[in-house]
């Protein structure tokens, strides 16, 4: 393609922004449902739904469509399991705006948002490429960078559990995790080092242990790893000397 054709194409995204969730007109709708009554039934002020276009849709995510053909009722509704209002709501949006605003969403909706744009990823990049509009996962990354940087360890570890089969996501959770070095935590993260290979948190665990040594290798002594681990942790503490 030419740069004048890659040009034209990019001007051609159209946003359609003013025509989400038209409750005139969308031809299909998501629904969200959130707890129960006394009597064990889904309570009205408790749903949400976003109203959509099957064409817009269709257009711009087509796999989304397919699924969604797949569970239609007859109402033309899909009720929306494992995943949230806002989140679903965001990724939606995106395909109407091109744009994304998840600045505010918590860790765990970003990385919601984040699995959802994988799921749809060969469409999201093609939308990304021709017509020049913002990345989902671009967006989420740079937003949990921020987020991670105030969460505590324990926040940290669950965190990492969740993205660990995402390379971009891995990295900016482990980053912060070497600022929650002490006496107390220093073992805790070099064994989530060692069972995760993150080489740099365990360097980093390792050069606190040798500066603290004496007293850490008393609760080296007693703490319940194999020992692949110690011999792990001592071989990081002696290239720490090289």
């Amino acid at each position: 393609m030419s740069d004048v054709q890659d040009v034209q194409e990019k001007i051609q995204f159209v946003d359609l922004s003013e025509f989400y969730d038209d409750k005139d007109f969308g031809d299909i709708t998501f629904v969200f449902k959130f707890g129960e009554g006394d009597d064990g039934l889904k309570k009205e002020a408790d749903v949400q739904r976003i109203k959509c276009h099957l064409a817009i849709l269709g257009r711009r995510c087509p796999s989304l469509v397919k699924i969604s053909d797949e569970s239609l009722n007859g109402e033309n509704e899909i009720e929306i399991n494992g995943l949230t209002y806002t989140v679903f709501k965001a990724f939606t949006y995106y395909l109407y705006s091109g744009r994304v605003d998840c600045d505010e969403f918590s860790v765990n909706e970003l990385i919601d948002l984040y699995e959802m744009a994988e799921k749809y990823e060969q469409e999201l990049a093609a939308l990304a490429r021709k017509y020049d509009v913002e990345d989902i996962r671009d967006k989420c990354v740079a937003a949990l960078k921020a987020k991670v940087a105030d969460l505590k360890l324990d926040e940290l570890l669950l965190a990492y559990e969740r993205v660990a089969l995402y390379e971009e996501l891995r990295v900016e959770v482990s980053k912060p995790m070497s600022r929650h070095l002490n006496e107390r935590t220093c073992l805790r993260i070099a064994s989530f080092a060692f069972e995760h290979n993150l080489a740099p948190l365990m360097t980093a665990a390792a050069r606190f242990i040798k500066i603290h040594g004496r007293r850490i290798a008393q609760q080296l002594r007693t703490y319940d790893r194999p020992p692949k681990f110690s011999h792990q942790l001592l071989i990081t503490i002696l290239e720490e000397e090289d």
